[in-house]
């Protein structure tokens, strides 16, 4: 008996899968949603990281390098210009 309601539990199954198939209104919008969701997932994770690698270099106080790195282009570049 408990193969019986085995295989009817599956044919249930398969129906509700056929039944969405069938269904093209259906496939679309949960195609929609799941790329909503995707990408709000896409955009949290990288908000994340982006979070996470500003605080980092905001502990490493990387500021002093990129500002005296920006000087020295800034300086090269008016140099080049003025001769």
């Amino acid at each position: 008996m408990t193969e019986d309601n085995k295989l009817i539990s599956e044919l249930n199954h398969l129906n509700k899968k056929l039944d969405f198939l069938s269904r093209p209104a259906k496939i679309i919008w949960f195609n929609f949603y799941s790329g909503v969701f995707q990408a709000l997932g896409h955009l949290f994770g990288t908000l994340v990281v982006a979070a996470l690698l500003v605080y980092l270099l905001s502990k490493i106080n990387i500021n002093q390098l990129f500002s005296a790195w920006l000087q020295n282009l800034i300086q090269n570049t008016i140099d080049k210009i003025t001769l």
